[in-house]
């Protein structure tokens, strides 16, 4: 096993009068005192603001880099965030060098979660991925990801090996491979990885109750073994910070060019009609987009690798996904409110801790979600000393948005002040705070989707079959998001209909209590170096060009 439309806030019109308004006002005074202190239903028995950095999950071996559910939304944490990570998923890093020949065993426990992968990297490129249900349980313990296992289990545990080799055809079984095939000698490269924990289960910490899976044996190439944790994190520890991670922020003047030189600054890159695509690279899923529209047939020149399964575009992200993604822009009144309309995947069900999995048939996914970002080059925050980085928005999944008995949801996207008072989950709707504005005060956000984590080898609508640009439609077919525009206006003016779009009992009516955290920008997130004295490009083109000169510069 593997397993739109537009709205904005303002009073509500005739069409929902007496105690529906009022219901529906106390609902949203409800949601707007959430971020003050959190709610059980995130943060079970725990007020947020008294978390310390010292709260935050790390060791030796695996460092904080960004997580969802507590520690996202306190004031005392900076946490930051990157590569686009959400509210469900807590990310965390290791960064290591094996001595040559060594085999490094870690011993962990599945987590009480939705669903567990730890990735190798080389830099921000994928090398290797192994997801929990994959995992060989221990001798007399049980893997809770497989079908009909006890996921309460106490017998729960698992061994992996790491080995600092190149990915062979026929892989061993809970062996992860740190090697790229790219790299021709041992000092080619250095190893990372990713490990995160999706959607823990009600009332299970960030990372399901289990904590970390740890470092247990280093074995040699001569045979000696090393043991310990932390004797093994002395010998192969390169972890320095918190930040020490291999990605790069595009500088703020950069994005600038990049804007004034769009054919709409105040949108670009976003467009418009809202147009979904899988995110292939950066130079064409993002730069790319700031020379539309009338600049199609230069973009299609930008290379395009064809992809193989999923992957981050170069940005870190898990083999097992395939981001789709889009920009929205709320500049003017006719697009206050941006609704979308998509239809989810079939996932299991964990989140009320149940016993057994309790999966819709046939699966076609372990995990969906959307969540809304400011992206990569967005966000600009001198003050405190960052560069750009990427804004942590709010996401929901497949377990906490309305759905219809196909399966379908209907999402609103607006600015917290422009939230319609219909734009309820009693009114059929999920809402998604579209943000705040970005680096240069435009109110542009980006959307992601992740349609099918993990997906089943016959979900053939899941984004990782869309192969080349222009193809999502056709491949996705109702998988694929639906966005229009519309003012708040035009939203309440149709009233309080949930039309058969229900949420599952007890969830909120917010999927997260605000958008990010005051303290939202990576610490130590690295400023892409440019050359000296090297011109200011005046168009996308001219960055392309910079940035395949940077990099050919990188490899020399």
């Amino acid at each position: 096993m593997k397993n739109q439309i537009t709205i904005t806030a303002a009073v509500l019109t005739a069409a929902l009068t007496g105690a529906a308004a009022n219901s529906i006002a106390a609902q949203q005074a409800q949601a707007e005192s959430a971020p003050l202190t959190g709610t059980n239903y995130y943060f079970p028995n725990v007020d947020i603001d008294a978390l310390e950095p010292s709260d935050v999950p790390q060791n030796c071996f695996w460092k904080a880099w960004y997580s969802g559910n507590y520690f996202a939304y306190s004031k005392n944490v900076p946490l930051g965030s990157g590569n686009n990570p959400e509210t469900w998923v807590t990310y965390s890093p290791a960064k290591f060098k094996l001595p040559k020949g060594s085999t490094l065993i870690l011993k962990g426990e599945y987590p009480h979660a939705r669903y567990v992968g730890i990735d190798t990297y080389s830099g921000p490129f994928p090398v290797d991925a192994i997801a929990g249900y994959q995992i060989a349980a221990d001798e007399n313990a049980e893997n809770t990801f497989i079908p009909q296992a006890n996921r309460n289990t106490s017998k729960r545990g698992f061994t992996l090996k790491l080995v600092e080799q190149v990915k062979p055809a026929v892989p061993a079984a809970n062996t992860l491979y740190l090697r790229p095939a790219s790299a021709e000698s041992y000092g080619e490269y250095t190893p990372e990885l990713r490990y995160r924990v999706y959607f823990p289960d009600r009332g299970q910490d960030v990372l399901g109750g289990v904590g970390y899976p740890k470092a247990h044996a280093l074995e040699l190439a001569d045979g000696s073994v090393i043991t310990g944790e932390e004797n093994i994190c002395r010998v192969i520890n390169t972890n320095t910070s918190t930040g020490d991670l291999s990605e790069t922020a595009l500088p703020l003047s950069l994005l600038k060019v990049l804007v004034d030189s769009a054919p709409n600054p105040a949108r670009a890159p976003a467009q418009e009609v809202p147009t979904w695509e899988r995110f292939f690279n950066v130079p064409y899923s993002h730069i790319g987009l700031f020379m539309l529209p009338g600049g199609e047939k230069t973009r299609s020149q930008i290379p395009v690798p064809r992809p193989d399964g999923g992957g981050g575009g170069s940005l870190a992200g898990t083999i097992a996904n395939a981001y789709v993604a889009t920009y929205l822009s709320h500049e003017t009144k006719d697009r206050e409110v941006a609704v979308t309309t998509v239809k989810v995947a079939n996932t299991p069900k964990t989140f009320d801790g149940h016993e057994r999995l309790n999966a819709i048939e046939p699966i076609q996914a372990q995990y969906w979600s959307m969540c809304t970002n400011v992206d990569v080059s967005g966000v600009g925050n001198t003050e405190e000393g960052f560069p750009t980085g990427v804004r942590q928005g709010m996401c929901h999944n497949d377990e906490t948005v309305v759905l219809n008995s196909d399966r379908f949801t209907r999402i609103v996207h607006t600015s917290i002040a422009n939230r319609p008072q219909n734009a309820t989950n009693a009114c059929g709707w999920s809402w998604l705070n579209s943000g705040p504005n970005d680096g240069f005060g435009r109110p542009v956000t980006q959307v992601l989707l992740r349609p099918g984590l993990s997906g089943e080898s016959d979900f053939a609508e899941n984004s990782v079959n869309v192969l080349y640009p222009g193809t999502e439609q056709e491949v996705m077919g109702d998988y694929l998001p639906v966005t229009k525009y519309m003012s708040v206006a035009e939203f309440e003016a149709m009233g309080c209909n949930n039309d058969g779009f229900v949420q599952a009992e007890g969830r909120p009516d917010l999927p997260a209590p605000v958008w990010g955290t005051e303290q939202m920008i990576k610490p130590a997130y690295p400023e892409l170096k440019l050359p000296k004295n090297m011109p200011m490009p005046k168009d996308a083109m001219g960055i392309l060009n910079l940035l395949k000169k940077v990099s050919q510069q990188e490899h020399q």
